[in-house]
């Protein structure tokens, strides 16, 4: 118990700091403080925001798509790691909310869901806007 509230006083913390150093403009500082958020909290939606927002502003667009990336796949690994253990228990209800996606048309064809919650589903069209960024970039730059 004193060891989560330990992790949840560091990681408050590293906002804090990180907020901080946004405010001051020390940009470089506040991508430390946050990416350290996201290590301690992975799941923890907000420090992935700011990073992407940070990036954005700055128009380092390979970074924010790493950043979107890593957000994405730390989120939908511990989805699968639920769900696996959740048909692991309860096979019945396993099987019964299966039919259920599918008949509503939330499942894939191989049984993967095409509806994901937030923030998934907005990073992954904000994905898409930064793959098209740094196409037309990679573009441009071959055109001249």
């Amino acid at each position: 118990m004193i060891m989560a509230l330990e992790l949840a006083k560091s990681y408050k913390e590293l906002l804090d700091q990180a907020k901080e150093a946004e405010l001051a403009s020390d940009i470089e500082k506040a991508i430390r403080y946050y990416e350290k958020a996201t290590r301690l909290k992975p799941l923890e939606p907000f420090a992935y925001n700011r990073l992407m927002i940070i990036y954005r502003k700055g128009k380092n667009y390979t970074a924010e798509l790493n950043t979107i990336k890593r957000g994405i796949e730390k989120i939908l690994q511990e989805k699968q790691k639920r769900e696996k253990n959740f048909n692991t228990k309860h096979k019945k209800a396993a099987r019964l909310s299966k039919t259920l996606l599918k008949v509503l048309g939330l499942a894939g064809s191989k049984d993967t869901d095409t509806a994901y919650s937030e923030p998934v589903n907005t990073w992954q069209k904000r994905k898409l806007i930064v793959e098209q960024k740094l196409t037309k970039k990679t573009y441009c730059k071959k055109k001249k």
